[in-house]
């Protein structure tokens, strides 16, 4: 009597039978040149850990896509902390790169405190080839039902979910939600990730883990919905946000003028958000001053080295005789070449080129908004004023640092 080829239960994990369809899913999804992180979810005996040893033996012996595979069943391990855990991946991990990188793997030494930078080492240099492995987890929901596994994990799967995705986990957190309720996309995004599986005319949380996570941020969720979730209800709350934005970023040795030019602008979007707009202009000159005050010396002359380089180099500028021009526009050419360029290198002993950025894009704005009567068919909107005084705001924290490092400087002189 021929044996019978469907096993169930016993020591070891039997051979997948069939199921080539699924096989080839997975496969494309590990493929891809940015391959996708595949959670496989289902009931007891359902052969989830028969599909995983069937695929990581696929790619064990090195394939176009992948170096190796290192295989980890967790489902009997005894992990209580986050050390348990690399020590038992960095020890399989070794395993499977020794017949491929033995230098590699004599890297991981389980008995070093520093595994977790062991680890590191190694995926840089197998990135450096580069080589990737496929690393395939059986039972890892065993693993994080730890209560001293690290806290991290769950914050880095939410980070990685979109606003759309995490309204969807937050819902499916309180309760079941109708399959109808959801659109294709977003019903295949929760189940693509194994946070949740459709049952009948419902789809039901699969993921423990993510479920209480979830549950935990649902009421921020909520709140951002309700404050943004609309055009009305982002124009009628984003001068808050970007008020307790500049609150963030001012110090005490921010420059009051910059401050309160900024601070306007803020304020000029609830009345009509071209006031912000023409505003802006203000706020850059501000800044320049600021800037060739800590660069230059009093009378703004700029070194003749640097004029002489930039010349050479083939760049163009205007100077009123070695001195710093008279238009903003014309300064921020300066200041672009004064803080590097491709062709020729940082002279600014405090401005950083985030700053020169800056400086520039709110310049631009302001002459833009100096000169609305020649765009008559521009219309400017909440979101474009919004956008131009976040990046005001942005300027104040990047020049008040620079500025900082000048009064440092000063004071050990």
């Amino acid at each position: 009597m021929t044996a019978n080829p469907y096993q169930v239960l016993g020591p070891s994990i039997p051979r997948m039978v069939g199921r080539q369809a699924l096989r080839r899913r997975i496969e494309q999804h590990l493929s891809k040149a940015s391959p996708d992180h595949v959670s496989v979810v289902g009931p007891a005996y359902y052969g989830k850990s028969v599909l995983l040893r069937h695929v990581a033996d696929a790619y064990q012996q090195g394939s176009e896509h992948y170096l190796t595979t290192v295989h980890v069943d967790l489902r009997h391990a005894d992990i209580t902390s986050d050390s348990d855990f690399r020590r038992r991946f960095a020890d399989d991990l070794r395993a499977a790169l020794r017949p491929h990188r033995a230098e590699v793997a004599d890297y991981l030494d389980l008995k070093d405190d520093s595994i977790h930078d062991l680890l590191g080492a190694v995926f840089d240099d197998l990135a450096a080839e580069p080589a990737r492995v496929l690393v395939v987890f059986d039972g890892f929901d065993h693993v994080l039902a730890q209560a001293d596994l690290t806290r991290t994990l769950l914050g880095a799967l939410w980070d990685d979910c979109d606003l759309e995705l995490r309204e969807d986990l937050a819902a499916l957190a309180g309760a079941d939600v109708a399959r109808a309720d959801l659109s294709p996309h977003r019903l295949r995004a929760v189940e693509d990730r194994g946070f949740g599986r459709v049952t009948g005319t419902r789809l039901r949380s699969a993921c423990r883990l993510m479920q209480r996570y979830a549950a935990q941020q649902a009421p921020a969720i909520a709140n951002l919905k309700r404050l943004f979730g609309s055009v009305s209800g982002f124009e009628a709350h984003i001068r808050s946000a970007l008020e307790m934005r500049l609150e963030q970023v001012v110090t005490p040795r921010t420059n009051r003028l910059l401050r309160d030019l900024v601070s306007r602008a803020v304020r000029d979007l609830d009345d009509n958000p071209e006031f912000a707009v023409n505003g802006v202009r203000a706020i850059a000159t501000r800044a320049l001053e600021l800037v060739w005050e800590a660069e230059l010396p009093p009378d703004k002359t700029i070194p003749s080295e640097w004029l002489e380089e930039w010349r050479h180099a083939g760049e163009k500028f205007r100077d009123d005789r070695g001195k710093l021009p008279r238009g903003y526009g014309a300064q921020c050419n300066i200041l672009r070449l004064a803080t590097g360029t491709g062709g020729v290198e940082s002279k600014t002993r405090y401005v950083r080129k985030t700053t020169c950025l800056l400086i520039d894009h709110l310049q631009s704005v302001g002459d833009f908004g100096q000169h609305r009567a020649d765009f008559p068919k521009t219309h400017v909107t909440v979101g474009f004023g919004a956008a131009v005084v976040l990046a005001a705001i942005a300027l104040v924290e990047s020049l008040t640092a620079d500025l900082q490092r000048e009064q440092e400087f000063a004071s050990k002189v």
